[in-house]
């Protein structure tokens, strides 16, 4: 949590410096200019969120604060768990977009999240998971879901994650659960993901 908006990336080496903008907020902008559309080719900001065994169907995110703009690539884990946990080939570490992709990760799609503190409804699949990774906008997640790509363009993205809402899924049944940063502080906690799409390699920071 930084300056009270929301979520960010605070120790991203793409970002400004502290009191400059973007202040720690989720980017892509690598070493694309701030102000043209480049092709994916620098670092893109991400956050793994979890929220256990039984998992959660995100149906809208919220953002904090926008600098620029704020346009997301959002995938969910689909596939089987080991223990509750990620396997190895599905793990975010050191695998490209692609390999996750072919590893059980699915695209949820590209969104374009407007105005500040107001819900961005996502996920039409209604697609449930124990695992979420949010990312500053980029194609190597995915095409062809979510907003028209006219809605959406690489880099000068910078926002702060405030809230997500869902339906928490349970052994009985589907229970809704309000939008909360809380929800993404815990699920956050220890995860923050660098990736850099040059290579196409995830890092962990």
């Amino acid at each position: 949590m930084y300056s009270g908006y929301g979520l960010g990336a605070t120790a991203a080496s793409n970002d400004g410096t502290l009191g400059s903008q973007p202040d720690h907020a989720f980017d892509n902008d690598g070493s694309a200019s701030s102000y043209t559309d480049y092709a994916p080719d620098g670092n893109v900001d991400a956050a793994l969120l979890y929220f256990g065994s039984n998992g959660v169907d995100i149906d809208s995110l919220s953002v904090g604060y926008i600098n620029g703009d704020a346009d997301i690539s959002v995938l969910a884990y689909t596939g089987s768990l080991v223990g509750g946990a990620l396997p190895a080939a599905a793990a975010i570490a050191n695998h490209t977009f692609a390999q996750l992709l072919s590893a059980g990760w699915s695209f949820i799609g590209n969104y374009n999240m407007g105005s500040t503190n107001t819900a961005k409804a996502i996920n039409s699949d209604n697609v449930s998971s124990s695992y979420w990774l949010i990312s500053a906008y980029t194609t190597s997640a995915g095409t062809g879901k979510g907003d028209s790509t006219s809605l959406l363009s690489f880099g000068n993205d910078y926002f702060k994650l405030s809230a997500v809402s869902g339906i928490v899924s349970t052994t009985t049944g589907s229970v809704p659960e309000p939008a909360s940063a809380l929800l993404i502080a815990l699920g956050l906690l220890g995860f923050r993901a660098r990736m850099r799409d040059t290579r196409g390699n995830l890092l962990i920071a």
